[in-house]
């Protein structure tokens, strides 16, 4: 007898398997095991499994309860559904009562409906519950420190990049391709040239020259630093004629 089944995906970062892949997987396991997959249903990236609002899956879970003609979810790996150790709790025992299959891709089907082993499911979550908090916690210890020691957080404003390595990562230095930019847009603002007259030369956009006044120390510590680590930054002189050691930084 054919078994009905649904799919669920979603991709919490960029480390995880590709939504693409999650559910080619997906569709080549139901093929393999001779299922037929009614829907796959995708909260798309940046979804966590800590999140038990998230559209699609309130909607699995509506579907586990109420179809009568639902067999099987298929899902790429058991951290899909859910993370939180308290959700997991939850919904073992709707698979259990509504006597539906839970299979993965990489682990084949879960034998939920012995007690034993449903409980050795809920005991893996909670390992991995914790193990995620204590991931959480030490990425939250590291940007702090990294803000804490004046680390850029976020993409490279323009005319910079990261470029050396320090403590705690990654750190800005001078982009070759637009540094002279920076410095003719500083140099013109302090000849008191307005913003569009200063897009109107260089060809920098009005905002963009406006960020870079803004933020003209971060550049001059990113032009101390580039001297600092010995970056050959063109012909370009320090901005305000400083070295690095003058700079301080």
């Amino acid at each position: 007898m054919t078994q009905n089944a649904i799919g669920y995906t979603r991709l919490s970062q960029k480390s995880d398997t590709s939504l693409g892949n999650q559910k080619q997987n997906i569709r080549e396991y139901c093929d393999e095991h001779g299922m037929k997959l009614d829907r796959i249903y995708d909260d798309g990236q940046q979804a966590s499994g800590w999140d038990d609002s998230r559209d699609e899956y309130r909607e699995l879970k509506q579907r586990l309860r109420e179809d009568d003609d639902l067999d099987v979810i298929v899902l790429h790996d058991k951290r899909r559904i859910a993370r939180d150790v308290d959700e997991v709790m939850r919904l073992i025992p709707d698979f259990r009562e509504y006597n539906v299959e839970l299979h993965t891709v990489l682990d084949g089907q879960l034998d939920l409906a012995d007690p034993m082993h449903a409980a050795i499911e809920i005991l893996k979550a909670a390992a991995a519950h914790q193990e995620k908090l204590k991931e959480i916690e030490k990425g939250l210890e590291i940007t702090e420190a990294r803000r804490d020691n004046g680390y850029w957080m976020g993409e490279a404003p323009y005319g910079l990049r990261f470029g050396v390595t320090e403590e705690y990562g990654k750190r800005l230095v001078p982009d070759r391709g637009e540094w002279s930019d920076v410095e003719r847009v500083l140099a013109l603002r302090d000849d008191g040239i307005s913003y569009r007259e200063i897009e109107e030369e260089t060809d920098v956009a009005y905002t963009t020259a406006y960020r870079i006044v803004q933020r003209e120390e971060v550049y001059k510590q990113a032009r101390a630093r580039a001297d600092r680590h010995g970056l050959n930054i063109s012909d370009q002189t320090d901005m305000d004629g400083e070295t690095a050691d003058e700079a301080g930084v």
